[in-house]
């Protein structure tokens, strides 16, 4: 399965497209064990019917797909693994599986958080613009933004919002204030540091809100795909540091019921007041390109006594 993922990018190149990002991992040696885990999930959609479909989807769109589809998939597979009765619809416009418990059938629909999209690309791309254009040579940047300000939907703009800021490294001196990116330069050995300048950014109750109304509005807007009587809906979270405004809140959820933190007590109590009646239950599953399970262990919050993490994690 080695250099699965690189043959089918570079059989798909076409002049009219940006670079996939997903081929630059592929040169990057620091990418190899996800490469690797990538190369391996290309091996087995190319075999499967609708295979070749989802991975056009998946690698040759934007780079939106790019990121919803890795969550997707590193969810899927891995119920695949852990429940042999688990159906990987990958066609048509259902929910993405179907897993089956003592309860019956689950529809099983997996979403990511929006804000996390935008911001994630914006680090991708601009990064490899700037390692493209050398000017991370011999330099150590810090770059604030405000990730809610960054187009997180949008192809176009965004790349058009990316390309301005890596003009800016053209300017003497460096200025990107018009686009409200605040650049710091010193000397050192091409890295870039982070920061979230979005006003209330440690504040817990965004994100709060993001990870409970945020995602009771994905269950809205998905009410096509959700339309059987049982569905669990799993938030795919990058495990990526620049994206930590809580450290530990997804390690808490996995944890025992006496050792849970005062907000993930409150994301439960959220859920239990608040969850449609067709959903029985929200899964936030935090996922590494470099790992094939959960980075924490699952945790389902709602108001059913269906043991749907149980059948999960029951290999």
């Amino acid at each position: 399965m080695a250099n699965e993922l690189q043959a089918f990018l570079e059989s798909h190149r076409s002049s009219r497209q940006r670079e996939s990002l997903a081929l630059r991992w592929t040169r990057l040696p620091s990418m190899a064990q996800s490469v690797s885990l990538l190369d391996k999930k290309v091996a087995e959609l190319e075999g499967l019917p609708g295979g070749m479909a989802k991975l056009r989807e998946w690698f040759l769109s934007d780079d939106a797909k790019l990121t919803s589809i890795t969550a997707e998939r590193y969810v899927i597979d891995y119920l695949r693994r852990c429940n042999p009765q688990f159906i990987d619809l990958l066609q048509g416009n259902d929910v993405d599986g179907v897993l089956h418990t003592s309860a019956g059938k689950i529809g099983v629909e997996v979403t990511t958080l929006n804000r996390q999209i935008g911001d994630w690309i914006f680090i991708e791309r601009l990064t490899q613009l700037l390692d493209d254009r050398g000017q991370l040579t011999g330099r150590a940047i810090e770059i604030c933004r405000d990730p809610g300000k960054i187009p997180s939907t949008a192809p176009r703009l965004i790349d058009q919002y990316i390309d301005r800021v890596a003009e800016c490294f053209e300017s003497r001196p460096i200025d990107c204030s018009g686009l409200g990116i605040e650049i710091v330069v010193r000397p050192g050995s091409g890295t870039v540091a982070w920061h979230d300048t979005t006003e209330g950014a440690s504040d817990p109750a965004a994100y709060f809100e993001l990870l409970t109304d945020g995602i009771l509005h994905r269950i809205e807007a998905k009410a096509n795909q959700l339309d059987r009587p049982h569905n669990v809906l799993i938030v795919g979270v990058n495990h990526h540091p620049t994206l930590w405004y809580l450290p530990g809140l997804f390690q808490q959820m996995g944890g025992q019921e006496h050792h849970l933190g005062e907000m993930v007590a409150e994301i439960a109590t959220f859920w239990a007041e608040n969850i449609p009646a067709h959903v029985e239950g929200v899964v936030y599953y935090v996922y590494d390109l470099s790992k094939e399970q959960p980075y924490y262990p699952l945790r389902m919050f709602g108001n059913s006594q269906l043991s749907l993490v149980e059948s999960i994690d029951a290999v």
